[in-house]
């Protein structure tokens, strides 16, 4: 059933995608190229019975680097994740492992590193997705220069090592694009499932219960939270909703986001935690970071939106962890000035959406 979801999706033209589960790599070497280490004398490059195999000696005192990269017909992860197997022959040596997706401009899309025996001598599956760093492999923000919706047109793979004459080698198979979506039901809401209904009773206020006209009410769908601050520094206000412990699993969570108090509410954050308080998800704007109108709002791990910035510092907990409570932040800088929040439909969607304009 997914996989025909998936050809539906592509067919009707909604993303530029390979359909969920394909191989992004016959084994074929004709889409493989060496671009870093090709002054190595005994450089090598080997595809054969769908395994690539790289190996090289490195040379001088510094980092010796080789890497090769696969072009793939043009996708977008939407939501998905890219898997393949890694493993070395040369497993004490190989002092670097470092994995690259790119647009055409040649713009990181995703960049992951590893040093210290980043690779084993069997063969381990890996899952990357933005922004979420792997026991295996950790997400490089700062490299990142191109748009996670942007299309993924190159797979670039880097080994190294440091010190001279010493082997290093990687060896990869099943480079595939993968659902992100686990099929658990009984886990989780189903997607596009309403995270609040709309009641008091899962609201909880939680910074702010200090200040006298603090107010959180929940009326008509709609959840009013408003307050003023005190005193010279930023004053907080925070409300928590406690909802059904369920999984991402490549989804994103939705929220329309306003507020009436638009110019002196100078702080918005979210964040989404697991049972023991531990960031998931963790956004945040300043400056004007709400409109007096509904804005809908999307949010996926790693992936910074124009409405809010991805705080990867804040990040406590796995991706695959089960959120089991929904965290909204204000703030105002200075005395007496007045902040408001507003939120409404707060649901769990598919990370595939047609473009409305909204986000």
């Amino acid at each position: 059933m997914k996989k025909l979801l998936w050809t539906v999706l592509c067919a009707a033209g909604l993303s530029a995608c390979l359909c969920a589960g394909e191989k992004l790599w016959d084994g074929s070497p004709a889409s493989v190229k060496l671009v870093w280490g090709k002054e190595l004398p005994d450089v090598s490059v080997k595809a054969e019975n769908g395994v690539l195999d790289i190996s090289a000696a490195s040379r001088g005192k510094s980092v010796t680097y080789v890497a090769v990269e696969i072009a793939v017909k043009p996708f977008k992860l939407d939501g998905r994740r890219i898997s393949f197997d890694a493993w070395s022959s040369e497993e004490k040596t190989t002092d670097a492992f470092f994995f690259r997706a790119q647009d055409a401009k040649k713009r990181n899309i995703l960049s992951f590193q590893r040093w210290r025996t980043p690779l084993k001598s069997s063969p381990e599956t890996r899952l990357f997705s933005p922004g979420v760093s792997v026991p295996e492999m950790m997400w490089e923000s700062k490299m990142i220069k191109a748009s996670p919706d942007a299309e993924i047109s190159r797979l670039v793979f880097f080994i190294g090592s440091r010190g001279d004459g010493k082997k290093m080698n990687l060896k990869l198979r099943n480079i595939e694009l993968v659902g992100a979506v686990s099929p658990k039901p009984s886990a989780m809401p189903g997607a596009g499932e309403k995270l609040w209904d709309g009641s008091p009773e899962s609201v909880k206020l939680d910074w702010g219960k200090e200040l006298p006209d603090v107010s959180v009410k929940a009326e008509n769908g709609v959840l009013d939270i408003s307050a003023a601050s005190r005193g010279k520094s930023v004053t907080y206000v925070s409300v928590e909703i406690a909802v059904k412990p369920f999984k991402l699993d490549g989804r994103r969570i939705s929220f329309d986001a306003w507020s009436s108090e638009e110019k002196t509410t100078d702080a918005f954050f979210f964040r989404a935690q697991d049972a023991k308080k531990r960031n998931i998800l963790s956004f945040q704007r300043w400056r004007t970071p709400l409109k007096s109108s509904p804005e809908t709002r999307l949010f996926s791990p790693g992936v910074s939106v124009p409405k809010m910035k991805w705080e990867s510092e804040m990040i406590k907990a796995d991706p695959d962890a089960r959120i089991s409570r929904l965290v909204f932040f204000i703030g105002s800088h200075g005395d007496g000035r007045k902040m408001n929040l507003k939120l409404r439909n707060i649901e769990l969607v598919d990370a595939v959406l047609p473009k409305s304009g909204k986000e």
